[in-house]
């Protein structure tokens, strides 16, 4: 489409990936709270950075966090122009509220995708991050692990002590389960009391290793409830 001055140059820059030190965004989020710079070119912070210096010659900058509703930083909503400019405090309310409509409408999309006894992500985001990791895998040659997990004698757990038990110990497993992994790695539940984790950069080797150190983490039993009759 057109923008305003009548060519078809779409509106935005594109852009790959950034080194979070570079991007204007770290000081939003340092911040958390809405980070206005009306002329980078004259600003101390920003007048050598080479997004400044050269293309997109950055010279506004307006970002709102992005902070969920357990109050975890996950990005910004942003708005940069080549020209100085200011913003008044009706301008930066607008901003505030885009990034509240941003953040509900993730929440309401994690929502679909998560347990909502446990917090695990569920099959559907299963199935996404499975292609995911796979393309990558394809384009770059990165592995990556699948491990299905599933508690043992969980049926008669829930025959001797109810299912309010039960899910206290799905809940306690999947809190040390994730305790136990990386940030870069996923938690599934599946159903029931099964579940899945995938390990990125890692082979079946690897993958076996980090398991059984689950096992063993939960074997111990000590952190789990304990229910008695």
């Amino acid at each position: 489409m057109p923008n305003s001055s009548g060519s078809r140059r779409p509106w935005g820059i594109s852009t790959g990936s950034v080194p979070i030190q570079e991007t204007f965004c770290i000081h939003t989020l340092e911040r958390n709270e809405v980070f206005v710079v009306e002329d980078a070119v004259h600003d101390a912070r920003f007048a050598d950075n080479p997004y400044v210096r050269s293309s997109p010659n950055v010279r506004f900058y307006a970002g709102a966090p992005l902070v969920t509703f357990n109050q975890v930083p996950i990005g910004t909503l942003c708005t940069i122009d080549r020209k100085p400019r200011s913003m008044t405090p009706a301008e930066r309310q607008i901003l505030v509220d885009l990034a509240a409509l941003t953040i509900n409408q993730l929440e309401v999309g994690r929502q679909a995708l998560t347990d909502g006894l446990t917090g695990c992500w569920n099959r559907r985001m299963l199935a996404r991050v499975f292609a995911a990791e796979e393309r990558r895998s394809a384009g770059v040659g990165a592995r990556f692990s699948v491990a299905a997990l599933d508690l043992d004698y969980f049926k008669r757990l829930n025959d001797l002590y109810g299912h309010a038990a039960g899910d206290a110990v799905l809940v306690r497993f999947a809190e040390l389960v994730r305790e136990r992994l990386r940030p870069e790695d996923w938690l599934f539940r599946l159903g029931g009391e099964e579940f899945a984790v995938l390990i990125s950069h890692s082979g079946s080797h690897d993958c076996a290793a980090a398991v059984d150190r689950l096992r063993g983490a939960i074997a111990e039993g000590r952190r789990l409830p304990v229910w008695r009759r």
